[in-house]
């Protein structure tokens, strides 16, 4: 399973996690380093995945005092010729896409009992309507611009009262 050139670092919340030590109970990853924030609630922990680690779940125990609390961590198992694959580059072209403002691919879904807000393109700040099926019905146009890479933003309803 192992080769992974990517480091791996968990960021853990719970209350007061600051000065906490974090351990892993199974072999084949283990805790290299752990890193505070400056919120006491936060700690970053870098992790060192063996070659020999096996897919499965990993408890870790993060311990303050008489404090113990664990966490199951999944490691899946890696995917045939993924460490080939490549990341975006410069050679991409990155498109940052609002779906509420950029195509309405399902209409029956604009005005529905549960929004409070109804859509309105003549209000600048208002909703729009447009949504994921609409990014979908015009791939065809962004890979025509040259568009290798989508960013869309988070996918949330647009719910404010008017």
């Amino acid at each position: 399973m192992g080769g992974y050139e990517t480091p791996l670092q968990l960021m853990i919340y719970g209350e007061d996690l600051a000065g906490s030590e974090v351990t892993v109970e199974q072999q084949g990853i283990k805790v290299k380093q752990v890193h505070t924030a400056n919120s006491p609630n936060y700690l970053f922990v870098d992790v060192d995945i063996s070659p020999d680690a096996r897919p499965g779940e990993y408890t870790f125990r993060v311990s303050k005092g008489n404090r113990v609390t664990t966490f199951n961590y999944l490691i899946n198992k890696r995917r045939g010729n993924s460490a080939q694959r490549t990341s975006f580059s410069a050679a991409d072209t990155v498109y940052l896409l609002m779906p509420d403002r950029f195509s309405n691919g399902d209409p029956s879904k604009d005005s529905t009992p549960d929004t409070v807000e109804k859509p309105d393109w003549a209000e600048p700040f208002g909703r729009h309507g447009g949504d994921l099926q609409g990014v979908i019905n015009h791939m065809d146009y962004l890979a025509e611009l040259g568009i290798t890479t989508l960013w869309i933003t988070p996918p949330q309803l647009d719910n404010e009262p008017e």
